[in-house]
């Protein structure tokens, strides 16, 4: 689905606000029920176009938000979204829900509450911090469309957006580019999936950049090393001065890489203390280090001598330690 919509950055508190009590009105985008094809506004009753997906439809006959989309097919129903994208396709438009990038049709947000913390506004799933108060969602980019968003700023290489991603194309190294509109903050955490197309031989990787200021900074990356037998694959975090990943900070060991691997690579800090991690910050992999090197700056992607592509960018401001 294109999607008239370049970055989003989420006022994410304002939003869910808004949209928060009007989750059981939310159904999913699409309106099918065996070959009745419906439209919005004129579903039948018995059309169940997402079985998993339990809270009831809005009113046919209304469009809340005003979007063009009646409110018994509107994935968002009190925010604007008349392209109805779905990142993670869990029946809640892009702009409302609060794990875009991770499904979750319950939209849980119970960590705080059940640890005696005020609830924030990001949902238990992608939390990076599920059990402690203080988190938001302060970008979040789908790559939809065909032209890559100005907030982008590329460095090396070449960048091309399809198929809801961005493409690196190139098997060459410190292919870079940086997000300048992304955070104004200093102790966040950047999120994407990255998936590999194909990889050099030698040492080679693909991850998530933060705190980078001109040529340096920070990178979380998954690495694939050929040059020993058997091959080695690791989850590394490194510092990075003028463009090069020169000094390792910590690694951990992880399955082979090979193309067609699927990573969601966490990076970012609060302070010093550094973090990077695949799936899950608190169940990891994870490779943390604690330094006040390079303390501020934008996020980014970085890949080394592979190729592939990153299906989503989210920035979530971290309000204390993990």
């Amino acid at each position: 689905m294109i999607v008239a919509m370049r970055a989003v950055a989420f006022a994410l508190s304002v939003t869910l606000t808004a949209c928060r009590f009007n989750f059981d009105l939310v159904p999913p985008a699409d309106c099918v029920s065996g070959n009745c094809t419906c439209v919005p506004g004129n579903c039948p009753i018995d059309a169940d176009p997402n079985p998993d997906f339990d809270a009831p439809r809005g009113d046919p006959t209304l469009d809340t938000d005003g979007d063009g989309v009646f409110d018994d097919t509107d994935n968002c129903v009190s925010i604007q979204n008349p392209a109805q994208h779905d990142e993670d396709t869990d029946g809640y438009g892009d702009v409302c829900d609060n794990c875009p990038t991770v499904a979750n049709t319950n939209q849980a947000n119970l960590g705080e509450t059940n640890a005696g913390q005020t609830a924030d506004s990001v949902g238990d799933a992608c939390d990076p911090r599920p059990t402690q108060s203080g988190e938001s969602i302060a970008y979040f980019e789908p790559f939809v469309g065909t032209t890559l968003s100005p907030d982008w700023t590329i460095i090396n290489g070449t960048w091309p957006v399809s198929g809801d991603a961005v493409q690196q194309m190139s098997l060459v190294s410190d292919q870079r580019m940086h997000n300048p509109a992304a955070i104004a903050v200093n102790d966040y955490i950047a999120e994407a999936t990255f998936t590999f197309a194909s990889l050099d031989t030698g040492n080679v990787n693909g991850g998530i950049l933060w705190r980078i200021t001109g040529n340096n900074g920070w990178l979380c990356a998954v690495f694939h090393d050929d040059t020993i037998t058997p091959a080695m694959s690791l989850l590394m975090i490194w510092t990075i001065q003028n463009g090069a990943a020169n000094f390792e900070r910590n690694r951990a060991t992880i399955p082979d890489v090979a193309p067609g691997g699927r990573y969601r690579i966490l990076a970012g800090a609060y302070g010093s203390n550094h973090y990077c991690a695949l799936d899950s910050l608190q169940t990891g992999p994870t490779a943390p280090f604690t330094s006040n090197q390079n303390a501020s700056g934008i996020p980014g992607f970085r890949t080394n001598r592979v190729t592939g592509e990153y299906n989503s960018f989210v920035v979530y401001t971290l309000g204390g330690p993990i």
